[in-house]
């Protein structure tokens, strides 16, 4: 009985994390779409929305990235418009190994919402963490939304850390110890221009070692 009432916990929160958002379009956008990743069954949904890319921003734990490769190249996804950025949210290689995964990742975007043609999804495991990061800093750079309004808006709000109550509070913690001080870093080069559509450079990558804003956790700022 005692292993089964261990388990439970995280099979709820696997399962909580699951049922949330699948797909919604990111502010003043109907290309780009952020989620979880997407289930079987719900391949066809995309195909059926005029998503004809996906963007896999995460690292493979088991074979769950090349088997939802297979699927969507058998929904007829053409294999040039499947990306897969390996991303980690925890125990980077280094910072500016990830800082360098996120412009390349922002580039894609980008490519796609100047396309005439394309809509993608991104999404990393359970669409809070890595993709809220995306979401928060492609926001910044496609709108006029502050630093401080897109954390709360397309993080906090969405999952992010501890705006998802249900998650763990050792992953709260280690999303912030990770991810939130990345975003930082490269949002503050949005805010100063140096990052911009137009400019999408991994050369900040290499100055990224301090940031000089403070954000409060999500798990302050959501109730």
């Amino acid at each position: 009985m005692k292993k089964y009432l261990l388990l439970l916990p995280i099979t709820l929160f696997s399962s909580l994390c699951l049922s949330g958002v699948f797909l919604e379009n990111l502010p003043r956008t109907d290309k780009i779409f952020r989620g979880r990743a997407p289930k079987t069954e719900e391949i066809k949904k995309i195909v059926n929305m005029g998503i004809n890319s996906v963007l896999i921003f995460k690292n493979q734990t088991k074979t769950e990235v090349d088997e939802e490769i297979s699927q969507l190249l058998a929904a007829g996804f053409d294999s040039k418009k499947i990306h897969h950025i390996p991303f980690q949210w925890k125990n980077f290689d280094s910072e500016e190994l990830a800082c360098e995964q996120v412009i390349d990742a922002l580039k894609i975007l980008n490519k796609v919402q100047n396309s005439s043609k394309d809509k993608i999804l991104f999404h990393c495991t359970v669409g809070e963490d890595r993709t809220g990061l995306l979401a928060g800093l492609f926001t910044q750079l496609l709108t006029t939304e502050s630093l401080h309004d897109a954390y709360q808006n397309q993080m906090c709000q969405k999952g992010y850390a501890g705006g998802n109550k249900a998650k763990p509070i050792a992953v709260q913690k280690t999303v912030d110890k990770y991810l939130t001080p990345l975003f930082l870093k490269i949002s503050e080069h949005i805010q100063s221009g140096n990052i911009s559509l137009e400019n999408l450079t991994k050369n900040v990558c290499k100055d990224i070692s301090e940031n000089k804003s403070n954000l409060e956790p999500c798990s302050d700022l959501i109730h």
